[in-house]
């Protein structure tokens, strides 16, 4: 199989509208050392990869759910509640 930029673009993991990102087995399954040199993705693409490698590439990027502390949510909780009593005043209680 040939390099394409769309297939790259394909399985970037989330990183934003505009950006992408690869994951350290996504970039070593292409033949790329890590961390990736700037441009690396100019140099793979049009390369051709055994179905070995587009297979690694392809389901390495699985990414590790966040985890969300329940210390964090109780201070957005707090914030949210403090912003919107600074907007209206005592008329909103918390």
């Amino acid at each position: 199989m040939q390099v394409t930029r769309e297939w790259l673009k394909q399985y970037a993991t989330p990183c934003g509208e505009r950006r992408h990102a690869w994951t350290r087995r996504q970039i070593e399954a292409l033949g790329v050392t890590y961390p990736p040199s700037k441009g690396w993705t100019f140099l793979v693409v049009g390369r051709e990869i055994t179905d070995e490698q587009r297979q690694r590439f392809e389901q390495g990027r699985k990414v590790r759910p966040v985890k969300i502390v329940q210390q964090d949510l109780f201070r957005e909780e707090r914030w949210q509640r403090e912003t919107i009593q600074a907007m209206y005043g005592s008329r909103v209680k918390g």
